[in-house]
């Protein structure tokens, strides 16, 4: 054997021999320590937890229709849970069901609340790919009693059934009240802008977009009016030329005339004061054409044929004078409606951008509107839904357990370790003990503690008495080693089928 062979076979010989001589320290303080935590094990309480299971159930009627108002299940749980688990509703319940009677002695109620808190578990299931939502969940409570148990398993599931009723109802019309009011004032703000609309289209009735095409036809028209007007004036200052002429030829004949008989007569001669007259009326008639106005002319006897071309000249003149008095009022007329329908045309492109910016506004607001319109419908449909009680709901599935087994303490576990701990600390208790004693039990031992070599040695002679007595004791020790392995096996046995 290699030199590594020869000497891990002498420390296990050597592990072996402490054993065998310090069995006894061994084997009691493990069966001690293993005793001493199945004792504590049994003495600790039972812990039973009872738990329901609730599953998701959707609205019965499609989302395509009705789309769920609510938000995400796992936000509505957590609102729940705030709301199930507030200090007064577990102070209820621990009053209700006498809840930690032994607690109450020297606990506060708050600390009564945030120890039923801990026993309270929601876990998640079945978890919905691709969302932060899941389709059920449970429910469980831990007690010392397992009846105890369910029965606040069972107020706990009521009450997150109840909430999640009375949470949706409460969304729903809450939201359904926002949506209304916020819809009033969407009505109000179109309403406003429809009449600045109005106000904006009164004020400006003639400078509108669509009349643009129809001012430009006006104006046109006007300025082809205006045009054939100054034609007509200009052909009726032709005609005003024209009789100026034809009457200063006729007051230069008089005047000859008047000249000539003035050479023959005295100025008072019938026929020269006839001339006389003649020359007045034509001249008055002239100055009257060249004034524009013949508010002075009022006679009307016309005997002569003299006379009667005076009265001729004298309507000629009339009627020019009228007609391009008329034809100034005419163009006056015009050039004031073209101004208008200018300052019409000018104006409409500012008119057009309030306008448009006024629509733009409308369209917003009224976009708005129909939006809030809609949403106000699908609230209603989905209080309607809350009210028959067709929208989302918790069912229960698996109502509380009544719990067999206690889910802690694991006895068997602890006493298992307990035993394992046992035996460790036999070893090293036993280890110990060997490592103080300074007696010598092997030849070994003896040729390192001295330097003498070693000549001879002794085997241990026992009497006949002695040989018997160190039997029974080997018996004794071995019932005794089997009585107590009898009482852990039975103790551990215990543990294992009640525990």
């Amino acid at each position: 054997m290699s030199e590594a062979e020869l000497s891990l076979r002498e420390t296990v010989e050597d592990f072996l021999d402490v054993i065998a001589r310090r069995r006894w320290w061994a084997f009691a303080i493990a069966c001690g320590i293993t005793l001493a935590t199945i004792g504590a094990v049994l003495s600790l309480p039972s812990r039973y937890i009872s738990e329901a299971l609730l599953v998701v159930v959707q609205q019965q009627v499609s989302q395509r229709y009705v789309p769920d108002s609510a938000t995400t299940l796992a936000e509505a749980i957590q609102a729940m849970t705030r709301n199930v688990l507030s200090r007064a509703r577990l102070s209820a319940i621990i009053d209700e069901f006498s809840l930690y009677t032994k607690e109450k002695q020297h606990l506060t109620p708050d600390a009564l609340v945030e120890l039923m808190r801990k026993d309270i578990d929601i876990e998640f299931l079945d978890p919905i790919p691709g969302r932060s939502d899941f389709s059920a969940f449970k429910i469980s409570f831990t007690a010392n009693d397992p009846y105890l148990a369910r029965e606040v398993a069972s107020r706990l599931t009521s009450l997150f059934i109840q909430e999640n009723v009375k949470r949706r109802g409460e969304q729903a019309t809450s939201t359904s009240s926002f949506l209304i009011e916020r819809l009033e004032a969407a009505k109000q703000n179109l309403a406003e802008q429809e009449k600045r609309l109005r106000d904006v289209k009164t004020r400006n009735g003639g400078d509108l977009p669509e009349q643009q095409g129809m001012n430009l036809t006006s104006l046109a028209e006007l300025r082809m009016q205006l045009q054939t007007t100054l034609s007509s004036t200009r052909r009726a200052q032709h005609d005003r030329t024209s009789l100026e002429a034809s009457i200063g030829d006729r007051l230069a004949r008089i005047q000859s005339e008047r000249t000539a008989l003035l050479k023959r007569f005295t100025p008072k001669y019938p026929e020269v004061v006839k001339k006389d007259q003649e020359l007045a009326k034509t001249q008055a008639l002239l100055d009257g054409l060249r004034a524009g106005t013949l508010g002075t002319l009022k006679w009307q006897d016309f005997g002569t044929p003299d006379e009667l071309a005076v009265g001729q000249l004298k309507r000629q003149v009339e009627a020019n004078v009228d007609e391009i008095e008329n034809l100034s009022k005419e163009e006056a007329r015009l050039r004031t409606e073209i101004s208008q329908v200018q300052a019409r045309l000018n104006q409409t492109p500012i008119v057009q951008d309030q306008l448009a910016a006024i629509q733009r506004d409308y369209d917003l607001y009224k976009q708005n509107y129909t939006d809030l319109l809609n949403k106000q419908l699908q609230s209603d449909l989905s209080t309607k839904l809350e009210e028959n009680q067709e929208g989302q709901q918790f069912r229960l599935l698996d109502p509380p357990t009544l719990p067999v087994k206690p889910a802690s303490p694991q006895r068997l576990k602890m006493s298992l370790g307990g035993t394992a701990a046992g035996i460790l600390m036999g070893l090293v208790f036993a280890f110990v003990i060997d490592s103080r004693d300074q007696s010598f039990h092997a030849e070994k031992a003896l040729r390192q503690a001295f330097a003498v070599p070693l000549v001879l040695s002794i085997p241990l002679l026992l009497t006949p008495a002695e040989g018997r007595a160190r039997k029974w004791k080997r018996a004794f020790e071995c019932l005794a080693g089997a009585l107590v392995t009898l009482v852990v096996l039975a103790s551990e046995l215990y543990v294992y089928r009640h525990g």
